[in-house]
């Protein structure tokens, strides 16, 4: 069989883009493991969805080495450095040193903990020595500062050595599978592709899902460091795909020697949703009668989730606002709809991905709120604008420009200013008639008809065809 192997820095359980790809191309004959970590979503160490799709995690190192002071992010850069550049990860030993830098750190980490485990200890030697003139007494003194209180730069070293543990772990479960084409997705997997490629010879496919390096609160060093993974392995790069028409052209001007995107959007498969059963309404305790406004997705900084707190107040008595998702930023969220004391306002834990679409077709509205704050959500296409219209759920979306060409286009909802006023929202429930409301229902389902996964699945399985020189299935 063709072996395909994807690569993707989570747990792939909610991953629907990367779950979507996969399916397709495992129901056409190919060979699909994706290689995943292990995080909060799925500790599962492997899953097997059919007898040509599975899931394997590796475990998510830097759990352990999170806490990694100068002292030992050091030991662990020389050590790496010392190990890899000698072998240059081109000879048959290879594997074996990637096994030997691995477990390296991993032994750096834990002794790094057991310092971390004589922290009060050291804060006490550090007070009775405190006064003493000796140059090795300073000295000791200072390093322990340094180890007991890193800044900005330990942190980034930390980081740079965290992400080379998860890439080390990835690029060995990625070399035991032996692909014939390995498929990155996000940038940060993309030096696995590096490694594999000059080990084992195979194609690679880049799936970039953002602009990362214009991602909405991104910082500089985060930037620097996305722009330095692309600087340094889209050289390796034999197929390029991305979400939509702005992104790619944003690609084309940045990295004008990448070679050209191909645009599969985030679409959802065409189906048939089975009639409402009050799920969503029940778990948040809602009578059925009572229209929700829903959110669905990851709780994050800067989607708006605030504003939408604050619009509440302001909704109809037989509206409710539900947010049905996870995320750190969910405490946050909660803790500014206790201070303004709506009783309209719920949280739902995410649906699993294969009933999603079932607990969608219970809202009356589902809401895009994003900012536009980066020009990574100015350009936003996310999964739920179909999964919205798929379940005849009308959009209301702030005014961001792919969202906005595509509601324009298709009439598949409404484009609000979510940035300042927060009665905005309530305005338009107040003035919204069935007239209105059914139209663009029937809007959603002529995007849907228009735009939907079987006619990205056929650009997937061509970008493949290219390397195996299968027939496209028709």
């Amino acid at each position: 069989m063709d072996k395909v192997c994807m690569v993707v820095l989570n747990s792939v359980t909610y991953d629907t883009r990367v779950l979507k790809e996969a399916t397709s191309l495992s129901n056409n004959g190919y060979n699909v493991t994706i290689v995943g970590v292990r995080d909060d979503a799925d500790q599962t160490p492997f899953t097997r969805l059919n007898d040509k799709f599975r899931i394997v995690r590796v475990p998510y190192y830097p759990l352990i080495f999170a806490k990694s002071n100068l002292l030992w992010v050091m030991i662990a850069l020389i050590v790496t450095v010392f190990l890899i550049l000698p072998f240059g990860l081109l000879n048959a030993s290879a594997e074996f040193f990637l096994n030997i830098v691995a477990y390296t750190i991993l032994v750096i980490a834990i002794l790094n903990l057991t310092l971390l485990r004589f922290s009060k200890k050291i804060s006490e030697f550090k007070e009775k020595y405190y006064n003493r003139k000796k140059i090795k007494t300073i000295l000791l003194l200072n390093l322990l500062d340094i180890l007991q209180k890193p800044n900005m730069f330990i942190r980034v070293i930390q980081g740079m050595v965290s992400n080379l543990f998860v890439i080390l772990a990835l690029t060995r479960q990625v070399l035991k599978e032996k692909p014939k084409i390995l498929h990155c997705h996000d940038v940060e997997s993309l030096p696995v592709s590096f490694f594999v490629k000059k080990i084992k010879g195979c194609k690679v496919i880049y799936d970039a899902h953002e602009v990362y390096e214009e991602l909405a609160g991104g910082d500089r060093i985060s930037r620097l460091k996305f722009r330095l993974i692309h600087k340094l392995f889209l050289r390796y790069v034999d197929e390029f795909i991305t979400i939509n028409e702005s992104i790619k052209n944003w690609y084309k001007i940045n990295y004008p020697k990448l070679c050209p995107a191909n645009v599969i959007m985030n679409a959802a498969e065409k189906k048939k949703i089975a009639p409402y059963d009050g799920r969503l309404h029940e778990c948040v305790n809602l009578p059925k009668d009572t229209k929700i406004i829903l959110y669905q997705g990851g709780y994050a900084r800067h989607r708006g989730l605030k504003y939408l707190i604050r619009s509440a107040s302001y909704l109809p008595s037989d509206w409710a606002l539900v947010l049905m998702g996870s995320g750190a930023y969910g405490a946050e969220i909660r803790e500014l709809n206790g201070k303004l004391g709506n009783k309209n306002v719920y949280f739902a834990p995410k649906a699993p991905q294969n009933e999603l679409l079932d607990w969608t077709s219970g809202a009356t509205l589902g809401v895009i709120p994003y900012r536009n704050v980066s020009l990574n959500h100015y350009y936003c296409t996310p999964n739920k604008i179909w999964e919205y219209s798929i379940a005849s759920v009308p959009i209301i979306a702030n005014k961001l420009f792919e969202i906005k060409n595509i509601i324009s286009k298709y009439n598949n909802g409404w484009l609000l200013d979510m940035e300042n006023s927060y009665t905005e929202l309530s305005e338009f429930i107040i003035n919204l008639n069935d007239k209105k409301y059914n139209s663009i229902r029937k809007g959603c389902s002529n995007f849907i008809a228009s735009n939907n996964w079987e006619i990205y699945e056929q650009k997937l399985l061509s970008i493949y065809a290219k390397f195996y020189q299968k027939d496209v299935k028709k």
